[in-house]
């Protein structure tokens, strides 16, 4: 059970969900590295014990839940949203609150606990964004889902608890109010211009070509003007889609090839197997037709820390322009 409260002053939702603290590290103090000498549920001979599947990449003549597998999608041991959820506390005159209602579920990006999802081959990594796709799919149709989104943690700085790589995705009964904005902005200006903000923003970024990283048929990637970490960079589709589940196989291909080439290139110049946050930003649910709105998959690197001075003020202080970042990752063959 969980529950989101709301504070209207700051426009910040804060989820609140108790069952989270019995996982295996709980409260346990910040790790630098993380083990490899623990048990992993996640590895293949290991099935049974973990959720039972709600996808995976087989295999032909295997059954779930049993060894064969390239990609698996589990429900979480510990979810902060559930499809049957209630309040937790007493309701707040000030402060509107919501049960946490929705999903929440691991995708184990491979079989081999050895392999980082950057080192991943551009078919198994597509297989991947698949199975991605097939989740958002699903729970775009579910009942009192509003929005949905894929997050990743790599390392333990960033946040993982298990080195196995792993993703989540999480389905919310309420759009976050940075992301209602953002796409109250784009709506906006879509019908003010007559254009999408994407399509200048890209078209501006291709012609200055200061903070272009990647650029191909179906995918260009930067590092955004207003970057918050260093090395920040940002993928977007050429195409205008909005909803992540409507990519071709050809765009998930080259998506793949594009993070294969830009982690290569990132690990140089901050050191081999960083620590990193990876999020996929779609369509709220509903509007997966806007043509307003384009998807953006964003990699954050934890090179750098965050302190009492981004949590007090929500402004972030980062020590390398994008410029000089695209510039010394155009410079790595």
């Amino acid at each position: 059970m969980s529950e989101l409260r709301y504070d209207p002053a700051s426009e910040q939702y804060v989820v609140f969900a108790p069952d989270r603290l019995n996982r295996p590290h709980g409260y346990k103090a910040a790790v630098s590295e993380l083990s490899t000498d623990l048990f992993n549920p996640f590895a293949q001979g290991n099935e049974g014990s973990t959720p039972g599947e709600v996808y995976a990449k087989r295999e032909e003549g295997t059954e779930a839940d049993t060894p064969g597998w390239s990609v698996r999608v589990i429900p979480n041991l510990y979810p902060a949203f559930e499809l049957q959820s209630t309040l937790l506390g007493v309701p707040h005159p000030l402060y509107p609150s919501v049960a946490g209602v929705g999903g929440h579920e691991v995708l184990i990006e491979t079989s081999d606990p050895l392999i980082r999802f950057e080192n991943l081959s551009r078919e198994g990594m597509a297989d991947y964004f698949k199975a991605v796709q097939d989740r958002f799919h699903y729970w775009k149709n579910q009942r009192g889902i509003r929005s949905v989104y894929l997050f990743k943690n790599s390392g333990a700085t960033a946040g993982a608890s298990l080195p196995h790589a792993h993703s989540q995705l999480v389905a919310l009964p309420i759009v976050p109010p940075r992301f209602e904005k953002r796409n109250g902005f784009y709506k906006d200006y879509f019908q003010k211009q007559n254009r999408t903000y994407f399509d200048v923003l890209i078209e501006e970024e291709l012609r200055l070509k200061r903070r272009i990283v990647w650029d191909s048929e179906e995918i260009v990637a930067l590092t955004p003007y207003v970057s918050r970490f260093p090395y920040e960079v940002i993928f977007y589709p050429r195409k205008s889609i909005a909803d992540f589940s409507l990519n071709s196989p050809k765009l998930l291909l080259e998506l793949s090839e594009a993070i294969r080439t830009l982690f290569a290139q990132l690990s140089k110049v901050a050191r081999p197997q960083f620590p990193y946050n990876l999020f996929l930003h779609q369509v709220p649910v509903g509007e997966e037709s806007a043509p307003w709105f384009r998807w953006s998959l964003e990699v954050y690197p934890r090179v750098g820390g965050i302190a009492g001075f981004e949590m007090g003020t929500g402004i972030w202080m980062n020590s390398v322009l994008p410029e000089a970042a695209a510039e010394r990752l155009r410079k790595i063959e």
